[in-house]
């Protein structure tokens, strides 16, 4: 089954041959393209690998976090709601069409199909879908994003690592992301025998299989980490039309990377509804189904 899914994802377009190179390096300076990805993970794993020691997980130095494009409300606190006494303290949200590096709403990802394929199966659950944008280019220093997300219903985990885009010659996506099963602690002590730390403050031991103990919000209980995977890869994207499945026993990755144009300020001025413009794509061939429904 998960051969066939890999076959579906993996080729490129038919008509990929006739799409042109990704990447160019240009004088007039940097590249921006949109970055769309969904994470997901299979419902019935493969039993027959086995999970490796629990490994704690360490970010880069220079990792990012991708901005929020609402941002939050702000209390009011004068006498008078309609006169905030610091108007200065009035959040101002992005401009999603020109800032980096800003997460953006679903109206504008590009995977809609994708994910819609993915829901509708029983093989599959979404873990996170997140689009942004960003200049690329060889003399810009490489920024991982930091990707989180944590189950909302059901089992217990913790998706974090970070994705990166670099460019030389052609454009590049790293993804390093590790899938942590979650148990609550007292429950796991219980169960394994194992004492508790009273400061919450163990770390697994190289080889063991006794994970890390961390806390997802500081009002929540503490949780162990009971098992975790890494999915770590490196592709090389040669066009546009082009979707990365990242495979993995236990988690999937869908990435693409589509050419964008930022707005000059003369044409964002004349938008009249005041919308975000339009994002600029090269055309695209129809896509194949990619799944099948259940």
């Amino acid at each position: 089954m998960k051969k066939a899914l890999l076959f579906a994802l993996a080729i490129p377009l038919s008509h990929s041959t006739l799409a042109a190179s990704l990447y160019t390096a240009e004088d007039d300076g940097p590249k921006w393209y949109q970055a769309d990805m969904v994470v997901f993970r299979y419902r019935a794993a493969d039993t027959e690998e086995a999970w490796p020691p629990v490994i704690q997980q360490v970010l880069p130095a220079n990792v990012i976090s991708l901005k929020d494009n609402m941002p939050e409300k702000v209390e009011p606190l004068s006498g008078n709601i309609l006169e905030p006494s610091d108007p200065s303290s009035i959040p101002v949200p992005p401009d999603l069409a020109r800032e980096p590096f800003v997460s953006l709403p679903r109206s504008d990802f590009l995977l809609n199909k994708e994910l819609g394929n993915l829901k509708r199966s029983n093989r599959y659950e979404v873990i996170s879908q997140v689009a942004w944008r960003m200049p690329v280019d060889e003399h810009i220093q490489e920024q991982p994003v930091k990707i989180t997300a944590t189950s909302k219903e059901g089992d217990q985990f913790l998706l974090s690592g970070t994705v990166t885009v670099s460019a030389s010659r052609y454009l590049h996506v790293e993804a390093d992301l590790w899938f942590n099963e979650l148990a609550t602690e007292a429950l796991y002590s219980e169960i394994s025998g194992q004492e508790l730390n009273a400061d919450f403050s163990e770390v697994a031991e190289k080889g063991s299989q006794r994970g890390p103990i961390i806390r997802l919000n500081p009002e929540d209980a503490p949780l162990r980490i009971t098992r975790n995977f890494q999915l770590s890869e490196k592709r090389r994207i040669k066009h546009s039309d082009e979707i990365q499945y990242l495979d993995s026993p236990v988690i999937g990755v869908l990435f693409k990377l589509t050419p964008y144009t930022p707005p000059s300020i003369l044409e964002i001025s004349k938008e009249s509804n005041g919308k975000t413009p339009e994002l600029k794509v090269t055309a695209l061939h129809s896509m194949p189904q990619l799944f099948d429904h259940q």
